[in-house]
């Protein structure tokens, strides 16, 4: 199949990831993977056909290039900028962040409610479109229900500023969709404060994550700071019990952001 490349977004070892003008697809993201990545990659593209969820890109096609060198993925493109890009939208605006937590609940909601989790939940994989309407990129290194471990060793797949004190400390164990909330924590947190809650540089922020020692935000609600605490708890435990228990939670608070949520609709 033919197409032009319009920019290389992502290169990193032998993943790299362009921005197309195919000629069948138009414009959309072409992901070319290592055959070694490819058990991974099909979990990946089985989940995304079979949800077609509207906050996940949608798989245009997959499969082995001509050569069979590399496993390709053509994906729909998505108009807009990264959460990383335009965060300071967010800044000291509660209500609007409340309405991205709403979001992200909800798209997440659809891989929880199958067991799977995430685990990197972090400002450069969610695209925000022009009404700020998150779109959840990178399914990467979600943990799938029911796979066997595709790492080796102890380590435990994350991005450091964005994970959890569990993934820290390579306790498999406790790595539920309470990850996931711990890395939605920290990016409301961020969104509001106009800057990472944690810390300046890698290393005082995992130390942070760690002890449990963050920036609280100021001139907001009580149940703002309730709500941050609750997700940034350092124990998994601590957190909400379920991701229903979220909403609830933005129910109770924040009545007239819920009730005015729309989600996105397929």
């Amino acid at each position: 199949m033919k197409y032009i490349v319009i920019d290389s977004m992502k290169e990193s070892g032998q993943r790299a990831v362009f921005l197309v003008d195919h000629e069948k697809y138009g414009r959309c993201i072409l992901k070319k993977l290592p055959l070694s990545g490819i058990e991974r990659a099909l979990r990946e593209c089985k989940w995304q056909a079979d949800n077609e969820s509207p906050y996940f890109p949608q798989n245009l096609d997959f499969g082995l290039d001509e050569t069979k060198t590399f496993f390709y993925i053509y994906e729909e493109y998505i108009e807009g900028n990264t959460l990383e890009a335009c965060i300071e939208t967010f800044k000291n605006d509660e209500g609007k962040v409340i309405n991205l937590l709403l979001h992200l609940i909800v798209g997440l909601q659809e891989l929880w409610k199958e067991g799977h989790i995430h685990r990197d939940i972090k400002p450069a994989n969610i695209i925000c479109t022009d009404d700020l309407t998150p779109i959840i990129l990178d399914l990467g290194i979600t943990k799938f229900s029911g796979e066997a471990s595709l790492t080796v060793g102890e380590f435990v797949p994350h991005t450091p500023t964005y994970a959890s004190p569990e993934q820290l400390n390579c306790l498999r164990g406790l790595i539920t969709f309470k990850t996931d909330l711990f890395s939605i924590g920290i990016i409301l947190l961020e969104a509001y404060l106009g800057k990472h809650p944690f810390g300046e540089n890698l290393e005082e922020i995992k130390r942070n994550i760690k002890n449990g020692s963050y920036t609280k935000p100021e001139n907001c609600s009580e149940s703002f700071s309730k709500l941050i605490d609750k997700l940034l708890s350092k124990e998994p435990f601590k957190r909400f019990r379920k991701s229903e228990n979220v909403i609830d939670f933005i129910k109770e608070h924040w009545r007239d952001i819920y009730e005015n949520f729309t989600p996105i609709r397929s």
